[in-house]
């Protein structure tokens, strides 16, 4: 779990000091790069995971098409006395500030805002990629990870991208990793 935040932070903060490019071109080559860099020689399922998802989305967008934001990846991860959620997305400019997550239908969406912490470094850093992302950690006590607990092994887990609490994307699944494996 930590090296995952360790990750994680890395990578939105490599690109806080590698130059200020300004085409989304440019941009979206920089966030190319820092995936291929951060992700791509780990063997770790869950780090090969996010490096395809999201490379497979920054090598399908364009700025004519991209008119809000659009995830790459979003993972739940079981992880030593607490549950992480990891979330990337492609924006022109970051105005995403959190996610609902469903793992019911019967239940609402519960709703995670992105820390400030990494609010401040993915509106920072947006002069240099269009890739960014946070990441958002539960104690096992809380009231969502005992639900996560029921739900996890039969029903698909969902999410969608929010901004000021309402959707900007719709439903899509979220990959599970518990013990190191992806669901």
């Amino acid at each position: 779990m930590k090296k995952t935040f360790i990750l994680v932070v890395g990578l939105l903060i490599l690109s806080l000091f590698s130059g200020c490019f300004k085409s989304f071109e440019s941009r979206r080559n920089y966030a190319i790069e820092l995936t291929q860099s951060s992700f791509g020689a780990s063997k770790k399922e869950l780090f090969q995971y996010l490096y395809k998802q999201n490379l497979s989305v920054l090598n399908t967008v364009r700025d004519e098409t991209l008119k809000g934001p659009k995830a790459a990846s979003v993972v739940l991860v079981n992880g030593k006395g607490n549950y992480s959620l990891i979330v990337f997305w492609v924006e022109k400019c970051p105005t995403v500030d959190g996610v609902e997550i469903r793992l019911d239908y019967q239940e609402p969406p519960v709703t995670v805002l992105q820390p400030k912490y990494y609010s401040d470094i993915n509106q920072s850093s947006s002069g240099q990629t269009i890739l960014f992302g946070f990441e958002y950690v539960w104690g096992k006590e809380s009231s969502f990870c005992k639900k996560l607990e029921q739900n996890t092994s039969e029903k698909k887990i969902e999410a969608r991208l929010v901004h000021a609490k309402e959707p900007v994307t719709d439903w899509f699944s979220v990959k599970f990793c518990k013990d190191g494996k992806l669901n």
